[in-house]
């Protein structure tokens, strides 16, 4: 048993989005009753002392997982490598504002796993709010070895081959790999050869490695008139 000292303080909470190596996935206690893809935990409910791999624990007991599952826990969602296990992370309420301190400001948890336990709610039951977050999209087109094709993500009856997927979608780290792999599972195309371009024209293809800063403006393929190109061979 592990006992701690607690002043009285009002609520606190960590929040976060949750990932699997392809994909965003839905947390068992969604905040929103519009937008099922970010959740909090409150900050006194992580058992002490507070570190990435006691805050991965209590995560993966809520959403599931057994605390054995390989996991990365990162800061936010702009960060490029995940915490180390030993790290003491500052949950808000604590000694001041932390990680994960907003819906807007969210910590990102993303699981090696396949097989989902049934999680336990750690939110209050009432009336989930709307989502107030800012909706982003990446443009792209699907294209296979005779010419371009429709993609499952199509919004233009006009232009079915350009495709659009939220970029909160995407999990963690932003790299050419990441949004290459969460394209192709939107698309079905797992079991093929992709290959992803920075523009239309095909004349740079990106490396998996490469860093790509999805949460920018100066992303490629936030304009609809400008999309990425995902090739499937």
């Amino acid at each position: 048993m592990i006992v701690k000292i607690s002043g009285a303080k009002g609520p606190s909470y960590v929040y976060y989005r949750l990932y699997t190596k392809h994909a965003a996935l839905e947390p068992i206690n969604p905040l929103c009753y519009d937008y099922r893809f970010i959740s909090r935990v409150s900050s006194k409910s992580v058992t002490p002392p507070h570190t990435a791999a006691s805050l991965k624990r209590h995560l993966c007991s809520c959403e599931g997982f057994k605390a054995t599952e390989k996991c990365d826990l990162y800061r936010s969602l702009f960060e490029k490598t995940p915490v180390e296990d030993s790290t003491r992370i500052q949950l808000r309420g604590t000694n001041g504002p932390g990680p994960g301190i907003s819906e807007s400001q969210p910590m990102a948890l993303v699981i090696d796993a396949e097989k989902r336990l049934s999680g336990k709610s750690m939110i209050a039951q009432v009336a989930a709010p709307k989502w107030q977050g800012k909706q982003r999209h990446i443009h792209y087109r699907v294209y296979n070895e005779s010419g371009e094709t429709a993609s499952t993500r199509s919004f233009n009856e006009n232009d079915v081959s350009l495709g659009r997927v939220n970029v909160l979608r995407v999990p963690l780290p932003h790299t050419a790999a990441s949004l290459k792999t969460y394209l192709a599972k939107v698309e079905g195309v797992m079991d093929r050869h992709t290959q992803l371009f920075e523009d239309e024209g095909g004349n740079a293809t990106f490396e998996d490695g490469d860093s790509i800063a999805l949460l920018s403006g100066a992303c490629p393929g936030i304009l609809d008139d400008a999309p990425s190109s995902d090739l499937c061979a």
